[in-house]
């Protein structure tokens, strides 16, 4: 039996233990109230400070606002956030 793409994809994601935004042109966001944000995808920072950070996305970009943010992790395609976060915003930066 043939496995498509997709599972091909799943499955070695999983024996890699990465995340599969990391395989795909996809990003997932996971917010926590408002004080903690998790980002699967990310392939940069872009700009940061206390009261804004922006991470790359590919082809999109996203921007936290808020107040006492900080990156408490980053690694090659995974990003936390914490801090009292006030908005999201996206934007299209290609592609």
């Amino acid at each position: 039996m043939k496995k498509s793409k997709d599972e091909f994809v799943t499955k070695f994601a999983e024996e890699m233990q990465l995340p599969l935004s990391a395989l795909r042109d996809t990003f997932r966001i996971e917010l926590r109230s408002n004080g903690e944000m998790f980002v699967e995808g990310c392939s940069g920072i872009v700009e940061y400070d206390e009261n804004s950070i922006t991470l790359s996305l590919r082809s999109n970009s996203v921007t936290v606002c808020g107040f006492a943010l900080e990156i408490t992790s980053f690694s090659e395609c995974q990003a936390v956030i914490t801090g009292k976060i006030t908005s999201v915003a996206f934007a299209v930066t290609g592609g």
